[in-house]
């Protein structure tokens, strides 16, 4: 894939990585050494790549006047697997962490995005791009408008848009909002509090763990409503031995399904 170039540099506990800009290819957060990061970039003019260092920020950029998807660079950057925060703007290229991470911030037009778990915080913005998170430990936004989104397991408050994307959360441990116009909208174990769900013409499943009260608001204007729970677990469940979930889920055109994890 044209030149390579190679650059090592020496960081703290707690180091910061930005990707500034990538138009079209590829970049990889690996595993590297404690207090060490190395970038890898090929392609061509890789000499006037932007590789700088400022203290524990580890700085990336392409060169001014690369547009079109013909001018790729392929970024592999081997980093510390704890303590590493992350941000990355990207057009069309696609974006894989393979590293923990603290916290992450990504925007991208069309570019795909895997990242395995984040301790922390973690922003995501994408035009028509795939979102794909294991883990995150803290709040976590997404907006997509075209693109699916799944998330593992969320610890923390999630967010996530999408226009005419899925979006299917596996578990959830907190709050918990999915909005989409057109997309089909899924949680595959429902353990936290306030769930919110609303979908235009996609279809909604809920599922949700033994022992919990519930408060459910289910809404659709054409489609089915199947309780799998029981027509008693519409409102208390098992006596009401476990904490309160409020569960408020409004679909148009789709079928709402609430069912056992």
């Amino acid at each position: 894939m044209g030149e390579e170039r190679r650059e090592t540099f020496e960081v703290g506990g707690k180091a910061k990585i930005e990707l500034k800009s990538l138009p079209s290819g590829r970049a990889s957060f690996l595993p590297g050494e404690d207090g060490k990061v190395e970038v890898y970039v090929r392609g061509r003019d890789v000499e006037e790549f932007l590789i700088e260092h400022f203290g524990d920020t580890i700085e990336l950029r392409a060169p001014e006047g690369i547009s079109t998807r013909w001018d790729s660079f392929e970024v592999e950057v081997r980093m510390p697997e704890k303590g590493v925060s992350l941000s990355a703007n990207v057009a069309a290229a696609d974006v894989e962490v393979g590293v923990d991470i603290e916290t992450l911030g990504f925007n991208s037009a069309s570019g795909n995005l895997r990242t395995k778990n984040i301790e922390g915080d973690a922003g995501v913005n994408t035009a028509s791009g795939a979102v794909e998170i294991e883990v995150v430990g803290g709040k976590l936004g997404v907006n997509t408008a075209s693109g699916d989104i799944r998330v593992r397991e969320a610890k923390g408050n999630l967010g996530a848009n999408s226009a005419s994307g899925d979006v299917r959360v596996e578990s959830a441990l907190a709050d918990l909002e999915l909005r989409s116009a057109a997309g089909d909208l899924e949680v595959g174990n429902y353990a936290g509090g306030d769930l919110r769900c609303t979908t235009q013409a996609g279809d909604i499943k809920i599922s949700v763990p033994p022992g919990r009260t519930l408060e459910v608001d289910m809404n659709t204007h054409t489609g089915d409503i199947r309780n799998e729970l029981g027509e008693s677990e519409g409102g208390t469940e098992d006596e009401g031995n476990g904490a309160t979930a409020h569960l408020r889920m409004k679909t148009l055109s789709g079928d709402i399904t609430l069912a056992r994890a």
